[in-house]
């Protein structure tokens, strides 16, 4: 590899990392009873999982694995019949709206602007293209 290819490959994965900040923007709370042995328990199992109506399934399916994967990860092993942890799982979904604004806040007034002395008159009154608008979006927030 040269050393222009090596800089550009460095530049590319420092872009793909920065770009994927937004992405790391969410929340993450948890919250147990700290003064709860865990190394006692060794096997789990799911209990309700009460999901929106509106649930995609394969994501309901993803949030599965995952919790599968992380307790298996820690150790823990999934039995059907009398699990030392019962895992309960409740996912919601609301609607917020989102505003963006855009535009050019270059409006009518008066002011001494580029034309100020148009044709050696005195023009006090400047104005520009003055556009603007709102951009509303509507995005779902969910909670598991």
């Amino acid at each position: 590899m040269t050393a222009l290819s090596l800089t550009r490959v460095s530049v590319l994965a420092l872009a793909v990392a920065l770009i994927s900040v937004p992405a790391r923007a969410q929340s993450v709370d948890v919250d147990y009873d700290r003064a709860v042995d865990f190394r006692a328990y060794k096997t789990y199992n799911f209990g309700a999982i009460k999901m929106a109506e509106d649930a995609n399934p394969l994501m309901v399916q993803r949030v599965l694995s995952a919790v599968e994967g992380h307790m298996s990860a820690l150790g823990f092993r999934k039995v059907d019949k009398a699990p030392d942890i019962r895992i309960a799982l409740r996912g919601t979904t609301r609607e917020e709206l989102s505003y963006t604004t855009w535009g050019d806040p270059y409006y009518y007034g008066w002011g001494w602007g580029p034309y100020a002395h148009w044709g050696g008159v005195a023009y006090p009154f400047w104005h520009g293209g003055g556009f603007s608008g709102v951009d509303v979006q509507t995005i779902l927030i969910g909670t598991l």
